[in-house]
């Protein structure tokens, strides 16, 4: 079984790897980084992992937003993608 910080890392890596499949991400881990693990979870205790550590991972991700400067301005620029927009090509 994977400690909560390892959860953390592959959840992290998973998303630095831009590998949106849960499915897929847990088959190319092992791969591409299962030499920092000794043992890669299923797809169900991932999940389940995960979930409970959420509320810890969103307090972590608003405590680092805080430290940024720009934290208190009154306007924030966000970009993202538009929702259901055609690819380009």
């Amino acid at each position: 079984m994977l400690t909560s910080a390892e959860a953390v890392v592959l959840a992290v890596a998973q998303v630095l790897l831009r590998c949106d499949q849960e499915r897929y991400w847990l088959r190319t881990a092992a791969a591409r980084i299962g030499h920092l693990f000794p043992r890669l979870p299923s797809q169900a205790v991932y999940n389940r992992q995960l979930r409970k550590l959420g509320p810890q991972m969103s307090a972590a991700t608003l405590w680092l937003a805080r430290q940024v400067p720009t934290w208190h301005e009154p306007l924030r620029l966000m970009t993202a993608p538009p929702s259901g927009a055609a690819p380009r090509g």
